[in-house]
């Protein structure tokens, strides 16, 4: 085998061991939340998108998962424009409206908890993550067929995420 082979392959499998391996802390948090909030493995795969969370402790880990569902609502908005844009169907164009009106105001609910996380005040924190959690729900039942499944459920799912490591802490 030539030696430039070997070195890729070893570079591929070093590679394939640190994908497959969350950290420590992502791996404790990951295994008291997936009781009861969200799945193991959405917990660690949102977690490790941001390569903060390798060196993280706990609490930034919670600060993490709420900069998750910030961006999560910031893209949704984005998209939420875009099909106001193309919406002819003046019921259609109500929804997405409500559902705009429902990020934004999850979104600064979320920069509170973020604010409240930094500042060590869990329990304000844990109030303002609540604000939001139900967000996705109710946008998703706007709609007779909803056009933001996809990212309501996201957004639910990170909420929770969020919501668990808050209450690990408060």
């Amino acid at each position: 085998m030539r030696p430039s082979m070997l070195c890729s392959l070893l570079i591929f499998f070093l590679v394939l061991q640190t994908s497959l391996s969350a950290s420590p802390i992502i791996e404790k948090a990951c295994g008291k939340i997936a009781k009861g909030y969200v799945g193991y493995k959405f917990c660690v795969q949102a977690l490790e998108a941001d390569p903060k969370s390798g060196s993280a402790n706990i609490r930034g880990l919670a600060s993490i998962s709420v900069k998750l569902s910030i961006a999560n609502a910031t893209s949704t908005v984005s998209k939420i424009r875009e099909l106001l844009k193309k919406a002819s169907d003046p019921t259609i164009k109500n929804s997405l409206q409500a559902c705009s009106y429902l990020y934004t105001n999850a979104k600064a609910s979320l920069k509170w908890s973020e604010h409240f996380i930094a500042s060590k005040n869990f329990t304000a924190a844990k109030a303002e993550i609540h604000a939001a959690v139900f967000v996705g729900t109710f946008c998703e039942e706007a709609f007779t067929a909803s056009p933001l499944t996809k990212e309501n459920d996201n957004f639910g799912k990170l909420t929770l995420l969020a919501t668990a490591i808050i209450n690990s802490l408060a």
